[in-house]
């Protein structure tokens, strides 16, 4: 039909730190190894480091740990830091340990997804999302998300 609008549904679902669309799946393109983990900690570290110091709150263990080990002048805790020495500061044996405690930083859904690995695969992937400003600790606590959970109809011209 000529001059008509098309329509596309447009499935969404809300969480409380995360949107995610099926339209707009993310790429997993970066696989972490114990062979390429300095390349995760150098990307994953800066980010965490801003939800921490944004957060500002000792409401989260997450951050608490995270700050400790920060301060901790035993321990060099940087985008540098090896898993070896990571895995030795948490008590953590294996990876996934990391990835876990990794997925408990408040909001790090709103910066970065994370999935296990292809099979036959020792580690894990992960997807870090298009930068956005920080939310203070006050609006993050207030955060109302008005997001229906059903599908939305957007007109494409």
């Amino acid at each position: 039909m000529a001059g008509s609008a098309r329509t596309r549904t447009k499935s969404t679902k809300s969480t409380a730190t995360s949107m995610v669309t099926t339209n707009d799946a993310p790429r997993f393109e970066h696989v972490t190894t114990l062979r390429n983990f300095d390349k995760f900690q150098s990307r994953i570290f800066p980010i965490i480091q801003r939800i921490v110091q944004a957060s500002k709150s000792s409401n989260f263990k997450f951050c608490n740990d995270w700050i400790a080990a920060t301060k901790n002048p035993t321990f060099t805790f940087d985008g540098n830091t090896t898993f070896h020495d990571i895995k030795k500061e948490f008590k953590m044996s294996e990876l996934p340990d990391y990835r876990r405690f990794l997925s408990t930083c408040p909001m790090i859904n709103d910066y970065v997804i994370f999935r296990d690995a292809p099979s036959g695969t020792s580690g894990f992937e992960y997807y870090i999302k298009q930068a956005k400003p920080m939310q203070s600790a006050k609006e993050q606590a207030n955060l109302v998300l008005d997001v229906p959970d059903t599908p939305k109809t957007i007109n494409a011209t």
